[in-house]
């Protein structure tokens, strides 16, 4: 016996459209989730969070922490690589906030 379901929660009412709006007027827009880092990309595309000109910047904790800490390149790499938030979409998971 094989048996698949799938649960996609749907928007409100022109969700997509009002942070399009907000943006245009200049406002930013932050999104914070309990999700995993492939959902909240998911979430982001369909709120219109990312554009189609942006690309996504992952820091995850799975390659930033070793034995519970934080190592140091996540701020050094944080810095270096100049994050324009005008053409890129900065993904943190929860773990390295903490």
């Amino acid at each position: 016996m094989s048996c698949l379901t799938g649960v996609e929660d749907k928007l409100q009412d022109q969700v997509a459209e009002t942070i399009s709006a907000l943006r245009q007027a200049g406002i930013s827009i932050w999104m914070l989730t309990g999700d995993k880092i492939e959902t909240a990309k998911c979430i982001a595309c369909s709120t219109d969070l990312k554009t189609i000109h942006e690309e996504f910047e992952v820091f995850a904790s799975s390659y930033y922490m070793v034995d519970g800490k934080l190592k140091k390149e996540f701020i050094n790499d944080l810095v270096k690589k100049e994050i324009n938030i005008h053409k890129n979409v900065l993904v943190i998971d929860g773990e390295l906030l903490e």
